[in-house]
């Protein structure tokens, strides 16, 4: 079995880019994966002040992806077009066009939506393509349970919810839960979409707990940053794991609108990190009631109370030790990648 994969790849560093390279290595040796890449142009980034699009930037990187994906199907090995994207209007507009470009190569076509979709579709135009580019599918795939609700209302192409994922060697070390709560930690966009500047009014109220941000900083935070938090800029996935592992709590105030299922939450739960959460995309399905605490977006309350009552140390244990297991019963490739096989199998009509 051949697939392609419609996606992003890096740079700049997105979710969708470090998931499919992470798939690409953990696929068995008879799936092959080749990608057909969507990077963005023109020094565009996913979020931030650098997000928004120019049309002109758009339109080559359009029609340079339908070109390198009829290329792609020149290959007769290549039997499934995957295409990744948030459910954003112009990434369904192209992304028709890429499944009309399948079909008619006689490929089957799914899509992977890599958002919550009832955030990202909020007025008729994306509402019509989101149905439009549905129903255009062999198969749709979702990260979260709002996400497939939604859709499902919209289109009776069959739909699958699979996580995201963390690769065995993540799963293999965790934190030691230490008596003192005394760093937390946030990994991602450093920007006001992410929740970063709840994060620091967090901070404000904790001088004696050290809280680090890792990712690409956005202008004014630096400025508006209180002594006690280390914004330390991108860092290696080995940096990161290591930062895990010095960390008493997690930090995800995300208000993203294209936000999905956080690989970044994901990590943390892996090692055994309780987390401080907002109510928004696959958030609470992750955490529950019992890996940390939920809070509403932009309640700084909540997410200051939630962090006090952490201090406990039998607390956080209890908490490190369910999210651990959350991760390896639902969150771990191997339980996660034969979801994938099977969505290839089903659209080739061999699921049996």
């Amino acid at each position: 079995m051949k697939v392609a994969l419609l996606v992003p790849l890096p740079p700049p560093m997105g979710g969708i880019g470090t998931w499919a390279l992470r798939l690409k290595e953990v696929m068995p040796k008879d799936c092959e994966v080749v990608f057909v890449d969507e990077g963005l142009v023109g020094g565009r980034e996913f979020f931030g002040e650098k997000a928004k699009k120019n049309l002109f930037d758009e339109i080559r990187r359009c029609l340079r992806i339908w070109c390198d994906l009829k290329h792609t199907l020149e290959d007769k090995d290549v039997t499934v077009v995957h295409s990744n994207i948030p459910a954003v209007p112009g990434g369904m507009l192209r992304e028709l066009m890429c499944a009309h470009i399948a079909h008619s190569r006689k490929r089957k076509f799914v899509i992977h939506y890599h958002s919550t979709v009832s955030s990202s579709v909020s007025s008729r135009l994306p509402d019509y393509l989101l149905r439009r580019l549905s129903d255009a599918a062999d198969e749709i795939i979702v990260l979260n349970e709002k996400s497939r609700d939604f859709v499902a209302a919209r289109s009776r192409t069959p739909i699958r919810l699979i996580p995201n994922f963390v690769s065995g060697n993540e799963l293999d070390e965790h934190i030691a839960v230490r008596p003192t709560l005394a760093n937390a930690l946030y990994v991602g966009g450093v920007c006001e979409e992410k929740g970063i500047y709840d994060y620091l009014e967090v901070a404000k109220r904790f001088p004696d707990i050290t809280f680090t941000a890792i990712g690409k900083i956005e202008e004014g935070v630096a400025e508006a940053a209180p002594s006690n938090v280390v914004l330390t800029g991108p860092q290696s996935h080995d940096a990161v794991h290591e930062a895990l592992m010095k960390s008493d709590v997690f930090f995800f105030m995300s208000h993203y609108v294209h936000e999905g299922f956080s690989v970044a939450l994901t990590e943390a739960m892996a090692a055994g990190l309780p987390c401080i959460v907002t109510d928004w995309a696959a958030n609470k399905d992750m955490i529950g009631s019992d890996g940390g605490v939920v809070v509403p977006v932009g309640d700084v309350d909540a997410a200051a109370s939630g962090l006090e009552s952490m201090r406990i140390a039998e607390k956080r244990a209890a908490m490190s030790h369910r999210n651990i297991g959350k991760v390896r019963a639902a969150y771990s490739q191997d339980k996660v990648v034969p979801q994938y096989l099977a969505v290839y199998r089903e659209v080739l009509g061999l699921a049996h």
